[in-house]
């Protein structure tokens, strides 16, 4: 995920849980925890996803939840109610 996100926007930060923060040089940083529920992903339970969210400087911007196991994705922003 890092590879690619530096790819296509090389101006972002990045921070992980796995790999820590890259500074970027926009206000815009990629918050990732690829595996969030290790354990459950470990012993084959379907109770695990994959996390991406986009900040600013001041706040979220979008927010992404990926469980590959059970084909769903939500998706929000701080404009949802």
């Amino acid at each position: 995920m890092r590879k690619l996100i530096h790819d296509q926007y090389p101006t972002h930060g990045i921070l992980g849980e796995e790999e820590g923060a890259v500074a970027g040089f926009s206000k815009l940083t990629r918050v990732l925890d690829p595996i969030d529920g290790t354990r459950a992903f470990i012993t084959g339970l379907p109770l695990w996803g994959t996390l991406i969210a986009l900040k600013d400087s001041e706040r979220p911007v979008l927010g992404v939840m990926n469980q590959p196991f059970t084909g769903e994705r939500y998706i929000g922003t701080p404009d949802d109610s």
